[in-house]
């Protein structure tokens, strides 16, 4: 715009199509600026926010900007790091509960079997014991008496056993006689059909 105002008058039409572009850069600007930072915006804003001029003011607003990036990644870094430390602590505080539980079943099967050792060693003394001495608590005379014997068995009665037998005759041969009448039928019944 300053080459061409030197140029031409300001009424010349290259100087308002150039005058046109500046404005609707400036108002397409002011849009994306408002749409980026979600509040309305004006040029002195987006001036102070300029980083590019080479003023001193501008310089140190620019290392503050370049800080204000690095400690925002820092913090972020930390914070997946603390999540990642919280996650562990959550695993290993698992793994201790787990652990506790094994480590109380440990000693009490320690216990038991503790226990059970007692038990057997007093018991293998006690036989040890009655072994060395088995005749201390009784008297030596033994009394033999003859065994005696039932007249006749228990079970099973021989006459439940014959019964059986004969009821099975009876009913195993009444089955095959059955069984032959039926085949016998039928082969006369299949020859008058034919």
């Amino acid at each position: 715009m300053v080459v061409l105002e030197s140029k031409f008058w300001s009424a010349h039409p290259t100087i308002i199509a150039e005058k046109a572009k500046r404005d609707a850069a400036q108002q397409a600007l002011l849009a994306r600026g408002q749409i980026l930072l979600g509040r309305p915006v004006t040029l002195a804003t987006l001036k102070q926010l300029n980083l590019s001029t080479t003023n001193s003011g501008t310089a140190s607003r620019e290392t503050l900007f370049q800080q204000l990036v690095t400690v925002q990644a820092d913090q972020k870094g930390l914070t997946a790091q603390a999540q990642a430390i919280d996650q562990q602590i959550a695993q290993l505080e698992n793994r201790l509960k787990n652990l506790a539980q094994l480590g109380s079943n440990l000693d009490a099967l320690k216990r038991d079997m503790q226990v059970a050792e007692a038990v057997f060693s007093s018991t293998l003394t006690r036989l040890d014991i009655g072994k060395s001495n088995a005749f201390g608590s009784y008297p030596l005379i033994q009394i033999v008496a003859e065994p005696s014997l039932p007249n006749s068995p228990t079970t099973p009665k021989k006459s439940y056993v014959y019964l059986g037998s004969a009821l099975g005759s009876v009913f195993s041969t009444t089955g095959l006689v059955l069984l032959w009448l039926r085949s016998r039928k039928r082969k006369t019944s299949i020859s008058k059909d034919s």
